[in-house]
């Protein structure tokens, strides 16, 4: 888990028309008290699910030492009595990256956040003092078509932590799969295979892909300050680099399938005799090293075979 860097403020603001959470600020419904207790199961917390105990809609106005870091209200997970937790569900589309952010206080002195994803617990932030608004963001890919998120406070007391501003927004992300060559099909341990998204000489973001079978899906999020020309990069594993040209843009790039040539295993750019040499020293080992090119769980002759058929083949 990690702060918001400004860049991911900055993106999370230009995409503020787009936050998939419904009252992420919870400016509804409008309060004047200083703040409304709402139990378990009530429904007036427009967007959100409430179990647990209770949780306190507050409000800044009423409360000139607890300043919302959006707009006028937030919530204080623990309630009178608490602590509560709220919950929230919205359409997500597979494959497609996102980010996750939300800010945290504490109604008195430090306290516990707890921070859900799909269910189960994703972290416990340690919330800042009153008054002290710390913005957190986590990215995640979206696995089904329904995401839910949620929050709850876990001390026992009505003076839980408060959380505000929270966004869910879709990241523009880079689609395709992954085809590596020369390989058993599904493979006996997965492969990782860097990438790196570059403009110019600027690297735009960088990571790596695991690979479970010959066929590997990609999904790589890009930050949504990144338009035009740019260049794709796989460089790993037992594989030739492999530049791909893309246009970044919009928040879904798809790429294709990308042809990753097999055979260099001492990541020298070139398949040459050095990779046979590797090969044959590592002939019969299981260790499921780069020399196994085919990922078949064994050095043997088929991997020599892979670095013969594609002797002299260098990066791209």
């Amino acid at each position: 888990m990690k702060h918001l860097s400004l860049a991911i403020l900055a993106s999370m603001a230009a995409h503020a028309t787009a936050n998939l959470v419904t009252n992420g600020s919870f400016e509804q419904p409008p309060i004047g008290t200083p703040f409304l207790t709402l139990p378990a199961g009530n429904p007036s917390l427009t967007g959100w699910t409430i179990t647990g105990t209770s949780i306190d809609l507050a409000t800044q106005v009423a409360n000139p030492g607890y300043p919302a870091r959006d707009g006028l209200q937030f919530v204080d997970l623990a309630g009178a009595p608490g602590p509560g937790k709220i919950e929230q569900s919205f359409a997500t589309t597979v494959s497609q990256q996102y980010f996750y952010g939300w800010s945290g206080s504490s109604n008195g002195s430090s306290t516990q956040m707890e921070v859900f994803l799909n269910g189960p617990l994703l972290f416990t932030i340690t919330t800042a003092p009153q008054g002290n608004w710390v913005d957190y963001g986590w990215t995640f890919t979206a696995t089904t078509a329904t995401t839910s998120i949620g929050f709850r406070s876990n001390n026992i007391g009505n003076q839980g932590a408060l959380v505000d501003r929270v966004i869910v927004v879709p990241l523009p992300t880079i689609v395709g799969v992954l085809d590596l060559q020369d390989t058993f099909g599904t493979f006996a341990a997965n492969r990782v295979i860097p990438y790196v998204v570059m403009q110019g000489t600027v690297t735009i973001t960088s990571g790596s892909v695991t690979c479970p079978a010959t066929l590997s899906p990609i999904s790589i999020g890009v930050p949504t300050s990144a338009t035009g020309p740019a260049q794709l990069i796989f460089n790993g594993s037992s594989f030739l680099q492999k530049t791909t040209n893309v246009t970044l843009g919009g928040l879904t790039v798809s790429v294709g399938t990308i042809a990753c040539v097999n055979g260099d295993v001492d990541y020298s750019g070139e398949v040459d005799a050095a990779d046979i040499d590797a090969v044959i020293a590592d002939f019969g080992s299981t260790a499921v090293n780069d020399t196994d090119c085919d990922v078949s769980g064994e050095v043997d002759s088929d991997d020599i075979d892979i670095v013969v058929a594609n002797f002299g083949l260098v990066d791209n």
